[in-house]
């Protein structure tokens, strides 16, 4: 019995040896033809495997299966387009504060804005459905593209509310939370403008910390013109109205920064 084990261990180990003898034969080819033609990058066997399907980015050219397989770059087409309609969505409301005329005319401009935007998110996330390879893992993606949603959203909303409460005139400080916020919608759509490529990623990184920055300073507005408010105002409505438009603004600036804050997290992770 002894001798029987002893020799189905050695037959193993033989087996074991010639698969991996031909698994160094084939890979060594394959670096050979790589290396002729001038094409491949590829990656070697040793490699840890990706749990999910997505394929990390290659500035030189990707793996064979990337060729085979090439993720789907449509994607960066949609986080692009929503960039820019965030920063268009934006700079309409500000707009509409320092040039305080047309109040529902401009507001339904901006809600036509932010209907083009969830346009974008909706195709977006069925691309994702219906694609196997995608660029980095795909609850990154879903969340990247809402949570520029959300900052359309929140722009809209306050647009929608200067109109409805018939407001009289902009305040210094809402002006100053708009300002802020175009700003933070500018560097969003640069963040995630340099997704495509990440071949700058630290640029990418410091806009980051840019709208992060930025939404400190809404912050700190946002708590110097609600004590503004309740200390001259005696209006207990308008108190109302506009602590809830100071609040809309400054939030729509903590989605930047969520929005940044996947993006670093993407960036860290890929580039």
């Amino acid at each position: 019995f002894a001798s029987d084990l002893v020799g189905r261990i050695e037959r193993s180990i033989k087996i074991i040896e010639h698969r991996q003898h031909l698994a160094g034969k084939i890979t060594d080819l394959i670096d050979e033809s790589a290396a002729t033609h001038g094409e491949w990058r590829i990656r070697r066997r040793l490699d840890p495997p990706r749990p999910t399907h997505y394929l990390p980015y290659s500035r030189e050219g990707g793996t064979v299966f990337e060729k085979l397989m090439p993720r789907e770059v449509a994607f960066f087409d949609y986080f692009e387009n929503m960039g820019a309609k965030i920063v268009e969505g934006c700079a309409a409301v500000l707009e509409l504060l320092e040039n305080y005329t047309n109040v529902p005319e401009k507001a339904r401009r901006i809600k036509v804005i932010e209907h083009e935007g969830d346009l974008i998110t909706h195709q977006c996330i069925e691309m994702l459905h219906k694609t196997f390879i995608t660029p980095f893992d795909r609850d990154s993606i879903h969340r990247l593209i809402t949570k520029m949603d959300d900052i359309l959203d929140l722009a809209e909303a306050v647009s929608d509310r200067i109109s409805v409460y018939e407001m009289t005139t902009p305040t210094d400080e809402a002006k100053q939370l708009a300002r802020v916020l175009v700003f933070s919608a500018e560097e969003v759509a640069k963040a995630v403008r340099g997704l495509r490529s990440m071949k700058n990623a630290q640029e990418i990184l410091k806009q980051c910390v840019e709208i992060n920055r930025l939404e400190n300073e809404a912050d700190t507005l946002l708590r110097f013109a609600v004590g503004k408010l309740f200390k001259s105002e005696r209006d207990p409505l308008t108190v109302m109205k506009w602590k809830e438009l100071y609040e809309g603004l400054e939030e729509a600036t903590d989605r930047c920064e969520d929005v940044a804050n996947l993006v670093e997290g993407i960036v860290l992770e890929f580039a």
